[in-house]
């Protein structure tokens, strides 16, 4: 493999901005195509928005992850590391501090420390207080485990830090706010990681391969595997083969 003829630590963290950028992509595509469309059944509902969020937040947290990736990256004194500053500095210092100033920042920052990527039992008790009234309580167990879901978790740990975040917010309108700015941050992080690894892979195909250009490919897909956000989503339950 070429790619072994690059210096150890360019070597990491190609593979880690590359791991990095395909989970994104691979999340923020399983999030459109859990977009269904609510029922007039408010039982099997939850289990629609259990499933849809759970990947939001897992999208989100892969975008928080890769941040801490950088925050940790070469220190200027490593000049072996000298192009890997510069895509730190980069990524870092002139982009991501945009990303933070951006509204949604900090309400996806709550939901990534308490119930993105870590369990809370302190943030659990807070949010409680935040809880609704009418809150969906229910335990909805079934004998094939994948098809079993239990709310009061997404309405304690994710709705009730919603509304814990919100707090100040009076209106239906406001509150809707705070997920639309969460979607708008996700989106415009997912392309700060899409900028940070094409800047990588530039540098190193242009200081180490510099003959290397892109080739376009043709390939047939069986139309199972291709959709468009109208046609295609991920099932909410699953049905046994036996």
């Amino acid at each position: 493999m070429e790619v072994q003829k690059l210096p150890q630590d360019q070597q990491a963290a190609l593979a880690i901005t590359n791991f990095a950028a395909s989970e994104v992509n691979t999340l923020q595509r399983l999030f459109v195509f859990s977009a269904h469309r609510v029922t007039d059944d408010n039982d099997i509902n939850a289990a629609i928005m259990i499933q849809r969020f759970s990947v939001l937040r897992r999208w989100s947290a892969s975008l928080f992850e890769f941040r801490e990736f950088l925050s940790f990256g070469p220190k200027p004194k490593e000049k072996a590391n000298d192009m890997l500053v510069q895509v730190w500095a980069k990524a870092s210092v002139e982009k991501y501090r945009a990303l933070e100033a951006i509204d949604g920042y900090g309400v996806v920052r709550d939901i990534r420390n308490e119930a993105g990527s870590h369990y809370s039992f302190s943030a659990a008790k807070k949010n409680i207080k935040h809880v609704s009234d009418i809150a969906d309580c229910n335990l909805y167990p079934q004998a094939q485990g994948g098809n079993s879901y239990f709310p009061m978790g997404e309405e304690v740990m994710f709705l009730g830090r919603l509304n814990r975040h919100g707090a100040n917010l009076k209106t239906k309108e406001e509150k809707m706010k705070l997920f639309d700015n969460w979607m708008a941050w996700n989106i415009q992080a997912a392309k700060w990681l899409s900028h940070v690894q094409s800047d990588l892979v530039g540098r190193i195909l242009k200081a180490h391969f510099p003959e290397k250009k892109p080739t376009k490919r043709i390939v047939s897909i069986d139309p199972v595997l291709v959709g468009n956000e109208a046609d295609i989503k991920v099932p909410i339950f699953y049905r046994s083969a036996q």
